[in-house]
């Protein structure tokens, strides 16, 4: 521990924060930045001072390299573990412009990262994988070991040394909701419930900010928002319709004082044209609820409308559609829910890039529907019986509102 707070006092006393922001917040989104880009490993290592801590070391093969100790434990020689899944190449060579070459693969990438790992033990070495891994079966072995077997074990692969599961998760006391469950909730909030529960509690039930830094983005997207809601009430959407509209909006919300402001404020005028041009059916209330379990979910469309002899509910994104099509999210299908409650006859469900003008379909089966009905009123008695425990998770929690003051580690509130 006493490295770590060193490790850690270290890393402030090298951060020069601009001369116009707090020093301890500016500290603070720096260290949130390591985690998102996972460049906080580098960070972990021993200081020269420590190198001869009589101290288990943990460290990657590629920062082995070159290092020798007496005693290397190898982990995880496990398909899907050492060596890890291929993956594709984000950006390949065009074709001709090298030759083929075997030593460049993937494969042979794996084989020379493991020769540095077994070649960096003095005297004793350690192989080891395990037939399961949180759950999943992994009953074979890497194939990296298929040639080392013969030398590493004779006699065949010994049977499990080490059965025991080890120690469950901690569990944290339920936390009740001051004053009980709000008889409202967003559906926005029951999503952050289903993704992090421990979340939702911070921001519903506590009531802490959500709010992130102000950045350029975050007020490129408000003028989005707001100009979806004053086509909704529009007729008239031409792009001199929108040019007017960004003109009265665009210096109260907009980054018009950023460097690339002409760049954002071309691209909110792109995005509102085709976003006008896709709401061109009769506009229905873009505002739904939808009683769960004694609680009353509240959702709000970017757009429902009556066109082609059917109801519509259209999902405006900012970006381009996935390829593999977009995330399923709690919100969609509750909100074909409401619709068809509301309207009597069932909705469509549609994904408009705003980018590109690009759609793409995704009702949810009646089935789905009401799975995702039982979800949530699973979510809303776990709620009120004050389960809101953490769910970790190494991608989403270095960009939560939350993450400086939770314990994910299942500590009391």
């Amino acid at each position: 521990r006493q490295l770590a707070v060193y490790q850690l006092l270290t890393l402030a006393f090298g951060h020069r924060p601009p001369t116009n922001r707090d020093p301890k917040r500016d500290f603070l989104e720096h260290i949130r930045r390591l985690e998102v880009l996972d460049e906080e490993k580098e960070l972990r290592r021993l200081p020269a001072a420590a190198s001869g801590i009589d101290a288990v070391q943990l460290m990657t093969v590629h920062a082995a390299n070159g290092l020798e100790f007496p005693h290397v434990y190898i982990p995880s020689v496990s398909p899907s573990w050492f060596p890890p899944n291929a993956r594709p190449d984000p950006c390949p060579l065009p074709p001709g412009i090298a030759a083929d070459d075997a030593l460049m693969t993937t494969d042979a990438e794996e084989e020379s990262l493991m020769f540095v790992a077994l070649s960096r033990a003095k005297d004793r070495l350690t192989v080891s994988r395990a037939n399961r891994y949180g759950g999943a079966s992994r009953p074979n072995p890497s194939k990296l070991l298929k040639p080392l077997s013969p030398i590493l074990a004779p006699g065949g692969e010994p049977n499990p040394q080490w059965k025991a599961t080890g120690l469950a998760d901690p569990s944290p006391a339920p936390q009740k909701a001051p004053g009980g469950l709000s008889p409202e909730l967003a559906v926005i909030a029951l999503e952050d419930y289903l993704s992090c529960p421990r979340r939702c509690y911070y921001g519903e039930v506590l009531g802490l900010s959500r709010r992130l830094a102000d950045t350029p983005y975050l007020r490129f997207h408000s003028v989005i928002r707001s100009g979806l809601d004053w086509l909704r009430g529009q007729s008239a959407r031409s792009a001199a319709d929108v040019a007017r509209h960004l003109d009265t909006t665009w210096s109260e919300r907009g980054p018009a004082d950023h460097p690339a402001a002409t760049h954002y404020r071309g691209a909110a005028q792109r995005m509102l044209v085709n976003a006008g041009a896709a709401m061109s059916g009769q506009a229905l209330a873009a505002e739904r609820r939808l009683t769960i379990e004694g609680v009353t979910i509240t959702a709000r469309a970017d757009h429902i409308q009556m066109a082609g002899g059917g109801i519509v509910i259209q999902r405006m994104k900012a970006g381009r559609l996935a390829k593999n099509g977009e995330t399923p999210k709690a919100r969609y299908a509750l909100l074909q829910a409401m619709v068809k409650r509301d309207e009597g006859v069932a909705a469509s469900f549609l994904h408009i890039s705003l980018l590109d003008g690009s759609q793409k379909e995704a009702t949810v089966a009646a089935g789905k529907l009401t799975e995702a009905v039982d979800e949530a009123a699973e979510a809303l008695n776990s709620i009120a019986a004050g389960r809101f425990d953490p769910k970790r998770n190494s991608r989403n929690c270095p960009t939560c509102p939350f993450f400086f003051i939770c314990p994910t580690d299942g500590l009391r509130l």
